[in-house]
């Protein structure tokens, strides 16, 4: 018959041996100062690269934000960068954000497109100012001069962007419209602008620049504009 007591020990079978010794062996591995060492310079290698990587991606938008015109290929390539998350579509060139530098450099038909591909990105600022305090929609009024500143103007607007900015110069986007802007859609724009402000301290200064200009006729149709916009807002009452 067999017999044991409590106080005999145990032994270990072969399992219970090859499992100490495993983790034994890993323990020590793990707590090796040199494993420690290498899994250190790994981590950091890994952040210096992600870091790398997401300020060549920027700098690489704000490149093509800061030409005249692109080709078909730049552009699909600026779309791709504006929706990468390792992208800062906020970070800064000279005081200028990829959405500044678009609207300050780009002369050409595409800017539209290249606009609404910003505009993709949710995270986008669209009421950044410059160090002159101008925003994307004065830069657009002072220095665009294609007809289809008005759709651009149109994706700013559906944006939210603030219309009542003014540069240090005094001036905001209507002003720079009716002083630089020439071409027949003018009067559109002007009202694109005029309905979106609720107040008018200096709209009459607007009217004052197209005389100059001799633009009669689109003076006192901006001042019709900024009378019917004034009692539409003084009908609505304060909110």
């Amino acid at each position: 018959m067999l017999s044991f007591s409590l106080l005999d020990p145990v032994q270990p079978g072969p399992s219970r041996t090859r499992t100490a010794t495993t983790a034994s062996t890993l323990s020590a591995r793990i707590m090796d100062p040199n494993d420690v060492i290498l899994i250190v310079l790994i981590a950091i290698y890994l952040v210096i690269s992600n870091c790398f990587l997401y300020f060549q991606k920027t700098e690489a938008l704000l490149d093509l934000c800061c030409k005249k015109d692109l080709t078909h290929s730049e552009r699909i390539r600026l779309r791709e960068l504006a929706v990468d998350k390792d992208v800062d579509i906020n970070r800064e060139r000279g005081r200028c954000s990829p959405l500044l530098c678009i609207c300050r450099s780009n002369q050409s038909l595409s800017l539209y497109r290249c606009l609404r591909s910003l505009l993709l990105n949710e995270g986008i600022d669209v009421n950044v100012r410059t160090d002159k305090d101008f925003t994307a929609l004065s830069l657009l009024t002072r220095y665009y001069r294609l007809p289809n500143l008005i759709d651009c103007v149109q994706l700013l607007l559906d944006r939210n962007i603030n219309v009542h900015f003014k540069t240090k110069y005094f001036k905001n986007a209507l002003h720079y419209l009716c002083e630089f802007y020439e071409l027949d859609n003018l009067m559109d724009i002007a009202k694109l602008l005029v309905f979106k402000m609720d107040r008018f301290v200096s709209a009459g200064a607007a009217v004052e620049m197209l005389k100059k200009r001799g633009f009669n006729k689109e003076s006192k149709l901006l001042a019709e504009s900024i009378a019917s916009r004034t009692r539409e807002l003084e009908n609505a009452g304060p909110l």
